[in-house]
């Protein structure tokens, strides 16, 4: 869904957000906006163009917005949303066994990586760096106690709560939400591909 936006509020109904341009640049080619939604949510965010920012809206899910054209006066502003889970059909073909020893190193890289980006984050609290790391080392160790398609169900399910916002309030969580729903399609991905598969299962690329 796209619309220019100019000097109005304009209403994105279908996503829950109303954007107002604040400023926009045709000569750098970047525009700071202000995102609101019910309830009580308001962000302002410099946007380059074609660059995604990611925000949790509640009952509306996760949403990529993007500035496709930035004139002087106005913009136009490109919103859809992002699944939280990898963009790959892959749950069935997934084995549950044990992970190899050669798995594990692999996701503790892949994990170490993630927790590291949301831990260098400026804008993200202390606090829920602390509580993300956590959660990261509870994923680490669960390695030892479920199969691959347990593990991957379990750490899904936990990394994406993170990525959803849904551990805290949507004011609080936005930058984590924004950072990690960034970062794990990426990452559960990366695993997937490494895991061995039955019955030849194709891996399909999804739709973006």
């Amino acid at each position: 869904m796209k619309e220019t936006v100019r000097d109005e509020v304009v209403e994105f109904a279908e996503h829950g957000i109303d954007v107002a341009r604040l400023s926009s640049s045709n000569s750098s080619k970047t525009c700071t906006i202000a995102i609101s939604a019910t309830p009580g949510i308001y962000v302002k965010t410099d946007l380059e163009i074609n660059k995604p920012f990611s925000i949790q809206i509640p009952n509306y899910g996760l949403k990529e917005l993007k500035a496709t054209r930035i004139d002087t006066y106005d913009i136009d502003i490109k919103i859809k949303d992002v699944p939280i889970s990898p963009n790959v059909c892959f749950i069935e073909g997934i084995e549950n066994s044990e992970f190899s020893t050669e798995e594990k190193q692999l996701i503790t890289s892949q994990l170490d990586h993630l927790a590291e980006r949301v831990s260098s984050s400026e804008k993200i609290s202390q606090e829920l760096k602390q509580d993300f790391s956590k959660n990261i080392a509870y994923v680490k160790s669960s390695m030892d106690r479920m199969g691959r398609k347990d593990w991957l169900l379990f750490s899904m399910a936990l990394l994406g709560n993170f990525a959803s916002g849904a551990f805290y309030a949507p004011d609080v969580a936005m930058e984590m939400a924004s950072t990690v729903s960034t970062l794990l399609p990426q990452f559960l991905n990366s695993i997937v591909h490494a895991f061995p598969v039955i019955n030849n299962v194709t891996f399909l690329e999804m739709d973006s």
